[in-house]
């Protein structure tokens, strides 16, 4: 009994694992429409913002394996920049392969240059750089090299 109880847990982390990687490591066309079906929740073939936050509520939202914040707060952005509050796959794959094709090092370059000389900054100093109320970070503090390079906000 204790064996298979072992191997259920070990197949829970491996699936586990491998759908986080399916998630956020995606490179080819069908992994981005594989992502935006998780994320379509209602099967319309678009992302609304109901959507996103029925997914982000959803036991599948597990699956991410970036800031939680970060990840609502830039689809939040991304749909609304679609103009009519929809995202379909081939914008959701255009807007991921861009994001995905922006180095680490950039990124904290660019977190850098917005927060000198800071290596922690408090949700109220994100939110009035990004223009975002600062309820929508759960977090009080975030950090440069940790959390904010990982974010793709900036």
């Amino acid at each position: 009994m204790l064996v298979m109880e072992v191997r259920f847990i070990f197949y829970t982390l491996a699936t586990t694992v491998l759908m986080c990687a399916a998630l956020t490591d995606a490179r080819s066309d069908e992994d981005y429409k594989e992502q935006f079906g998780y994320i379509d929740v209602d099967g319309d073939g678009f992302i609304t913002e109901e959507n996103l936050l029925q997914f982000m509520a959803s036991d599948s939202s597990v699956i991410i394996a970036t800031d939680r914040d970060a990840f609502r707060i830039v689809m939040k952005q991304a749909i609304k920049n679609c103009g009519d509050g929809k995202m379909d796959v081939n914008s959701y794959t255009q807007f991921m392969k861009k994001k995905d094709a922006i180095p680490l090092e950039t990124r904290l370059k660019n977190v850098r240059s917005k927060f000198p000389k800071k290596e922690d900054v408090s949700r109220e100093e994100l939110a009035s750089k990004l223009g975002i109320d600062p309820s929508e970070f759960h977090k009080e503090t975030y950090s440069i090299t940790q959390d904010l390079a990982y974010m793709y906000l900036f």
